[in-house]
């Protein structure tokens, strides 16, 4: 039987399928890393503070998180 985790903290906008949690300025606070409903890239603090959002779009398209061949 699977064991559960930690509870995780996330933006009311962000869901199971498009996140990833990463320290991405070496401060070592993890930043949340999501794709939201009008396909752009946003960063969130860990208080779930909107920090960035992209001017491109990154659903649906070529554009993707992760290592290129694993998809």
């Amino acid at each position: 039987m699977p064991k559960q985790g930690k509870k995780l903290s996330l933006p009311k906008s962000v869901n199971l399928f498009d996140f990833a949690l990463a320290d991405l300025n070496g401060d070592g606070m993890v930043e949340t890393i999501a794709v939201d409903r009008e396909e752009k890239l946003t960063v969130y603090d860990q208080a779930g503070a909107l920090l960035w959002i992209s001017n491109e779009n990154f659903g649906g398209s070529k554009n993707y998180l992760g290592l290129a061949g694993q998809i």
